[in-house]
């Protein structure tokens, strides 16, 4: 996380990068790598947070709707944009910025 500070400032944009167009642009400028870090490390964040069973319930709501925003919201009782904040001010702490 050291090397992408520029997260931290600029933000994260999850509401860009959640759609498929976001994450493909998202992957093909910063590259695989730091995108699936990062996608990783929000992901154990939430499961940490959260518990895998609402990560689970997360993933199975899209059966019924693909509503990202509602599925984010009903599975884990926050938005997508508290939830930025919540994990930027994480690895803020966990990698010393």
């Amino acid at each position: 996380m050291r090397r992408h500070t520029r997260l931290f400032q600029d933000g994260l944009d999850l509401e860009a990068r959640g759609t498929p167009r976001g994450f493909a642009a998202w992957h093909v400028r910063e590259g695989a790598l730091p995108t699936y870090q990062l996608a990783f490390l929000m992901a154990d964040y939430l499961i940490e947070r959260r518990g895998l069973d609402r990560m689970t319930a997360y993933f199975a709501s899209f059966k019924d709707s693909a509503d990202r925003r509602a599925n984010f919201q009903s599975s884990f009782s926050g938005n997508i944009a508290d939830f930025e904040t919540d994990v930027i001010a994480h690895l803020k702490t966990v990698s010393a910025l």
